[in-house]
Parts: C-alpha cells; structure tokens; sequence
C-alpha cells in the first residue's frame, strides 16, 4: 500500500502555491527525508513541481537511468527477467524522480491554488496523507492532511529528532 503525499511550493512573491501529487513512500522518513537532504535550493524545487505529479520521488529531478533502459517502475520483459536480487537492488537504489507525465506519458497534471485551505483540500481529494510545503526563508514544512490545518512542522526538526 503507498503512502500518498503532496509536494508544494508557495512563491513568495505572489503567494501562489503550486503542488503535486507523490504517490509512494509520501511519510516524514521517505518523502519528507529525501526533500530536507536533497530539495534545499529553489531551482530544484521549482524543477521537481514542473514535473507534475510523480510516482517516486528521488534525490533528483531528473529521470533515472533505470527508467531509460527499462521503462516506467521497470515493467519490461526484460526487467523482469532479471535475476530477483538485482531486481530488488535496482528498484531500491534509484537516483532519478519516477514523473507520470515526463516517463509514462500521462498529462501533467500541477495543482495550484492561493490559500492553504485549498491545499488542504487538494490533499483530501488525492487522499494524501500528508503535505510538505517549501516556503518563507526556503525551510520545508510539513503537515498531516487531518489534523487542524494552521498545524505545520519543521521538516528539519523532525529528521533531526529522528537521527537522535
């Protein structure tokens, strides 16, 4: 079962926020750890929500090799041919970012919206369990999508805290 989340990001000069949909490992420890390592400068945030709605998130934007050779989440004939141990171990150290439009070839599909309530509401339709906003001094916050919306955390404790 996956743990959905949503990616946003909120211009600080227009307050517009643009978001998309993650639908795998979408939790403080997967999505969230992964944005607070490797999404900390705003050309690479605004480069990943280009992408539109992703099925994994990676330490980058760009699309993973195992993608070119094997197609979207490895499902040729020739993946699953493979030995199961290299496919375990390819599927678990991908580099790139898993994009539904970009890789399989689906709409993009970027939500926007100008207040929070409305991302929330966005969240709920997607059924995301979660919300990770970059936004202010470029800090990533993050929020369950049922607790009370004006509740956000510092990505950056959580991680912390959990290193601990």
């Amino acid at each position: 079962m996956s743990t959905r989340s949503l990616i946003a990001y909120q211009d600080p000069t227009t307050k517009m926020i643009n978001a998309i949909y993650c639908h795998n490992n979408g939790d403080p420890l997967g999505v969230g750890k992964c944005l607070y390592q490797n999404y900390q400068d705003i050309i690479k945030v605004k480069k990943l929500i280009k992408l539109g709605d992703i099925s994994i998130l990676g330490p980058n934007p760009n699309q993973d090799a195992m993608i070119k050779k094997y197609g979207f989440l490895w499902d040729s004939r020739e993946f699953m041919n493979l030995p199961w141990e290299q496919q375990l171990r390819y599927s678990k150290n991908h580099q790139g970012t898993l994009a539904y439009h970009r890789d399989r070839g689906e709409e993009l599909n970027i939500y926007t919206c100008r207040y929070l309530k409305e991302l929330k509401q966005i969240a709920e339709e997607c059924d995301a369990e979660f919300i990770y906003l970059f936004r202010k001094q470029e800090i990533w916050q993050w929020k369950y999508t049922t607790e009370k919306f004006y509740k956000w955390y510092d990505l950056a404790q959580k991680i912390r805290k959990k290193k601990q």
